[in-house]
């Protein structure tokens, strides 16, 4: 065996060096051509899934000086497993923690799905799933996610997917955030703990956000994300997982001291769901207060997602959930006062309820998730 004093040995750790070296000055040299000549097209959004991989082919070295490759590359398949630590904080994780918990035993969800043509799956250089998109510098959308994800607005209370890295390229700005998994209501939770737990984070999300001066206004399933793997594993395995929004497309910023926060549903790029929807939601021409039809919108979609079966044992909740959906808006709860409500229901729950949460949430932290 050689050891490390050998000059053969240390020849071949400079070459090897060396050839880091020029293949990074590769990529900084193509990343700044790219940035400097490439004009990714106007109808980049409307594109069909795969003429978007042929825009993002043309950033890849873009996206390689941030530490990022997208999942139509052929290098993708052959990039390293993900840390096995799950992410002891889902909203700021670790160097050597993952992204995301992932379900044990299950290999890493190398998702090649692009959802339209600005948006695409990737992974850091640690094969950890990313979302990358591209949306418009001078969009609302962006406006608002700089907000709730800058630095002065960190909080235990921000319930936003978090983001990695922003950067330009010609008339369009590259969003970088965690890829977290969609199906946060399956499979069904286990206990009345565990659904006023998640009840309570998704308003004491929404009560952050609209502190803010900022309405979501177009709260449904989809926009609701879980920092695991497409979905938890177990209902008695699922102590970690956070819920959090995406998608401010339609998100309005109103100042703070505002009494009423109003916008017209033909100045909106989409609203919930029919079956989301708050009745004033109806009618594109319509004016309606978006923090109250914010409140609507996400009690109808807890209505929906756990059905009736699932809320029988917890009336209060029920209760709760009808006054959010209310046809008069001003009888709406504001999201504080909603979010205040859940946490009086936790209180009170009986302490055999409250127990089985806390063994639960002490056993995962032992086994690491």
């Amino acid at each position: 065996m050689l050891s490390p004093s050998n000059p053969v040995h240390s020849a071949t750790m400079l070459f090897t060096s060396a050839q880091h070296l020029i293949k990074w000055i590769h990529i900084a040299i193509s990343a700044l051509f790219v940035r400097l000549f490439y004009h990714p097209p106007q109808d980049w959004a409307k594109r069909k899934a795969e003429d978007g991989v042929v825009v993002w082919d043309a950033l890849t070295s873009l996206l390689a000086y941030h530490g990022f490759i997208h999942c139509g590359r052929p290098e993708y398949k052959y990039l390293p497993p993900p840390p096995t630590t799950p992410p002891q904080n889902p909203y700021r994780p670790g160097a050597d923690e993952d992204l995301i918990t992932r379900v044990t035993g299950r290999p890493p969800f190398m998702n090649t799905v692009v959802v339209r043509g600005t948006h695409i799956i990737g992974a850091d250089r640690l094969g950890r799933e990313v979302h990358i998109r591209a949306v418009r510098p001078d969009s609302q959308e962006l406006r608002v996610l700089r907000c709730l994800t800058s630095r002065h607005l960190e909080s235990d209370h921000n319930h936003t997917v978090p983001v990695i890295c922003i950067f330009d390229v010609h008339e369009w700005t590259v969003v970088v955030q965690p890829y977290w998994g969609f199906w946060w209501d399956e499979p069904p939770l286990p206990s009345r703990a565990r659904h006023l737990q998640v009840a309570r984070e998704l308003l004491e999300g929404l009560s952050f956000m609209h502190s803010q001066g900022i309405s979501h206004g177009d709260i449904h399933s989809g926009n609701i994300l879980i920092s695991h793997e497409d979905r938890r594993a177990r209902p008695r395995r699922d102590a970690e997982f956070r819920v959090a929004f995406i998608d401010f497309e339609s998100s309005a910023i109103f100042p703070l001291d505002a009494v009423d926060h109003i916008v017209k549903g033909d100045d909106l790029p989409t609203v919930p769901p029919a079956h989301i929807r708050a009745p004033e939601q109806e009618h594109d021409k319509e004016s309606w207060d978006a923090f109250k039809t914010d409140v609507y919108n996400l009690g109808r979609c807890l209505q929906l997602s756990w059905l009736t079966k699932e809320l029988e044992e917890i009336q209060p909740l029920i209760d709760l959930l009808s006054a959010m959906t209310k046809s008069e808006p001003d009888k709406r709860p504001t999201s504080t006062e909603a979010h205040d409500l859940i946490e009086e229901m936790l209180k009170e729950l009986p302490d055999d309820d409250v127990r089985p949460l806390e063994k639960e949430q002490a056993e995962v932290s032992r086994s690491g998730g």
